[in-house]
């Protein structure tokens, strides 16, 4: 048993940059604790001006903007939204909120992300029975071979949304992630490169598109001086207060890129050499979370001895969507490699508040594990 540390080296935990008090008082001094207000303006503002996109419309969380999109977008019972099998539930629950039906994607090896060859083996295959959508989720931080699969979705005319709830800030070609296929959104919870506490938002190109998306995320009350509605709606727009937060998280971002590339850097560099495999570093991902493929190890062991004997809190990665009870029983295109990258892939620690000295100590006790010390 190794000697446990003073304080608890986590994931990926929030970092404050030094500006939220004083952004929250400016709020709280203001009174607009409500789903309107200035900072909630101003952060959608700047949230476009970053993406260089002409609007954004910020709810509560990622799973939220997700199901924005799919009522929007109209799908409904017994249609078909094509997601990334290796994925978060978040990614698939709003299918499901719609009751369509999710046909799970398996992974390429080089990114972990979606297939192209199988979703358009899945496309040739079921040219009378198209899907509604596409979900492509960008692991990790790491970029899904867009370009590949925005092709693929324009030669079958079907809809690519990019769940960006991992890659805030990644990058291909100079063109950020989210702003590539027909809709794009983010997730601003707890653990991701910056947050609201919980929230998301919804990247969109056209003025009445985001109209639309902000009176479905208020109820779905009509412009009238009374309380009227002809469509049901949904409760999902984002606080001013949780906005504030927001604003003052932002101004950081590009620091915050910098420092989780640097993490994934040097677990590479040290790590790599005792069965770690990273996928290759590029300048243009964010890295939210450092993870590798391990040699002949399980990853829940050593995430297990990691936290029960170091307090060190490590996971493996998502399990498959295919493997999960609750869905096991939706259609999926496997080729094995979700399956295969779950078994052997681990989440290190890599919140952009991490110290240098914890993680080498996370590394020399990985040595440690790894040697059966």
């Amino acid at each position: 048993m190794g000697e446990k540390l003073r304080n608890r080296i986590y994931l990926s935990p929030p970092f404050q940059s030094g500006r939220e008090q004083e952004v929250l008082n400016e709020v709280l001094k203001s009174n607009w604790l409500t789903s309107a207000g200035r900072h909630l303006s101003q952060f959608e503002s700047e949230l476009a001006t970053l993406f260089n996109f002409p609007h954004v419309v910020a709810v509560q969380s990622g799973t939220a903007a997700l199901h924005l999109i799919l009522s929007h977008l109209g799908v409904t019972y017994g249609d078909k939204v094509v997601v990334s099998d290796l994925t978060f539930a978040g990614s698939v629950n709003p299918i499901r909120y719609v009751g369509a039906i999710p046909v799970f994607i398996d992974s390429e090896i080089e990114t972990w992300n979606m297939c192209p060859l199988l979703l358009e083996k899945y496309f040739s295959e079921n040219l009378d029975d198209l899907p509604k959508a596409v979900v492509l989720v960008h692991l990790f931080g790491v970029p899904a071979k867009i370009k590949k699969i925005k092709s693929i979705c324009k030669k079958y005319g079907v809809i690519l949304i990019e769940d960006c709830a991992e890659a805030l800030g990644t990058s291909v070609d100079g063109q950020y992630l989210g702003t590539f296929g027909d809709f794009g959104f983010l997730s601003f919870n707890g653990n991701k490169l910056i947050t609201t506490s919980g929230g998301g938002a919804i990247l969109v190109k056209e003025k009445e598109v985001a109209d639309r998306f902000l009176y479905l995320a208020t109820q779905a009350k009509s412009d009238v001086p009374y309380y009227h509605h002809e469509e049901v709606g949904f409760n999902y727009r984002m606080s001013n207060l949780l906005a504030g937060l927001g604003l003052a998280q932002l101004q950081g971002i590009s620091k915050r890129i910098l420092k989780k590339q640097e993490i994934y850097q040097r677990y590479k560099e040290i790590l790599s050499e005792y069965g770690f495999h990273f996928i290759p570093f590029s300048s243009e991902n964010c890295y939210w979370l450092s993870t590798a493929l391990i040699d002949d190890l399980d990853p829940l062991e050593i995430t297990t001895r990691l936290d029960q004997s170091y307090n060190i809190e490590a996971r493996p990665v998502w399990k498959p969507m295919h493997l999960q009870p609750v869905f096991e029983k939706f259609p999926s295109v496997l080729n094995g490699n979700s399956k295969e990258i779950f078994s052997k892939g681990i989440c290190l620690p890599s919140g952009v508040g991490l110290l240098a000295s914890d993680q080498l100590h996370v590394c020399e006790v990985i040595k440690k594990i790894i040697s059966h010390e």
